[in-house]
């Protein structure tokens, strides 16, 4: 981060956006490449955004650049979808996939009071799921217990169904992913009744990464 290092997510998006205070990080952007003509690695907008302010607070000691990069990054998305979720306080949390931005989302659920039960291929992932605090971590052939609030950080459409199938009544299941495969055929019944919820997870606010700051700070992450 340049000099004063502040936390600047370097956001862009239409002037209307960020008066209303969400400031959406995943928008579409045009990249002028290490030497296109607005210089070595400058970005230039598409027609109808603007040039976003800084996250608002500098960094100070806090976090150097290292621990900054993959909270502004992976965390501010995985933080995104634990508040897409809903989940309420003291709830269950199911975590599918467990990669960058899941484990960052993991440790701050669990902060926070949640129990945590993570579903991922990888023996690797589960080991480290454990030793951050969550209560089971399993493979997805193994059903998890009933869920208030669940996020898919895996890329695969097949999750989908697996993940509400799980969920209590009226919980949601929040897809984090920019990229997602095909969603195989959902059972009204079994998958969607009772008022569960699906929903996306297409970007991040500036009240975002300054929630996620200060919790990082306190956890720490």
């Amino acid at each position: 981060f340049p000099a004063p290092r502040r936390g600047s997510l370097a956001l862009r998006e239409a002037a209307a956006d960020w008066h209303r205070g969400e400031l959406w990080d995943r928008r579409p952007r045009l990249w002028s490449g290490p030497r296109g003509r607005d210089g070595p690695g400058r970005r230039r907008a598409l027609p109808g955004q603007a040039q976003a302010p800084h996250l608002g607070a500098d960094l100070g000691d806090r976090f150097d650049d290292e621990h900054t990069a993959p909270l502004l990054c992976a965390g501010i998305i995985g933080f995104r979808a634990l508040k897409q979720s809903h989940l309420p306080p003291g709830g269950t949390l199911g975590i599918y996939g467990f990669g960058g931005s899941a484990h960052i989302a993991a440790q701050v659920a669990v902060f926070e009071g949640a129990t945590v039960h993570v579903v991922t291929r990888s023996e690797r992932a589960r080991r480290l799921a454990l030793e951050l605090g969550a209560a089971t971590a399993v493979d997805a052939g193994t059903a998890p217990p009933e869920l208030d609030a669940a996020i898919l950080f895996a890329p695969a459409g097949g999750l989908v169904a697996v993940a509400l199938e799980h969920l209590a009544r009226g919980a949601t299941l929040a897809i984090a992913g920019v990229h997602l495969s095909a969603i195989p055929s959902l059972d009204y019944g079994r998958h969607l009744f009772y008022e569960k919820k699906l929903v996306s997870v297409t970007a991040n606010t500036r009240a975002d990464g300054r929630e996620l700051l200060a919790l990082a700070d306190r956890i720490p992450v």
